[in-house]
């Protein structure tokens, strides 16, 4: 995939969140690993979900995105050690990105990356982690800070993914997933 031909935007409006629940629900076979479409659209609403979406600029196509959730310290260290899954997280453990405050520390969860099957394999996954890495950046500029990064893996794919974001294993969670963690 050529960089030149993509945009990542993290400017989501209603109609493209419905497109990113949509492609969520055309990458996980299993309706467990992903977020449940009233809750995804309630954290929408909120103002309670970083996405960034990968955006083919020659059609305007939807290709992949990115979920972040700025968590709670105690939601986090529930994940950290493995007793909640991602289902468990509620709309209350996620703090809205218009609550964030100058000069505080925060700890992220590494939800999901979902690439449309016909754009797998083309480095678009690369492009979205930078991108990732921008919006961590843009953050640190307002002074707000990330202080780690969390994320359950259960797939090759997802751990390479999130091995490439710096993360390494801390342990397994309640279900057997591996638990992944970056110190900022």
């Amino acid at each position: 995939m050529n960089k030149e031909n993509v945009f990542i935007t993290g400017e989501i409006s209603e109609e493209l969140e419905k497109q990113i629940i949509n492609l969520d629900k055309e990458s996980f076979s299993d309706p467990n690993d992903y977020w449940e479409e009233n809750k995804s659209f309630e954290l929408f609403k909120q103002n309670k979900k970083i996405e960034l979406a990968a955006i083919n600029k020659e059609n305007s196509e939807l290709m992949g995105y990115v979920l972040l959730l700025i968590l709670t310290e105690e939601e986090y260290k529930q994940i950290r050690i493995g007793n909640h899954l991602e289902s468990d997280i509620e709309i209350k453990d996620v703090i809205a990105k218009d609550k964030l405050k100058e000069n505080n520390t925060y700890s992220l969860y590494f939800s999901i990356i979902a690439i449309k099957p016909k754009y797998r394999g083309q480095k678009l996954g690369n492009i979205l982690l930078a991108g990732v890495n921008e919006e961590i950046e843009k953050f640190k500029q307002k002074k707000i800070y990330f202080s780690k990064i969390l994320a359950y893996v259960v797939t090759p794919g997802g751990r390479a993914v999130s091995e490439k974001m710096g993360l390494k294993e801390v342990g397994k969670n309640i279900e057997g997933a591996t638990v992944m963690e970056r110190i900022l």
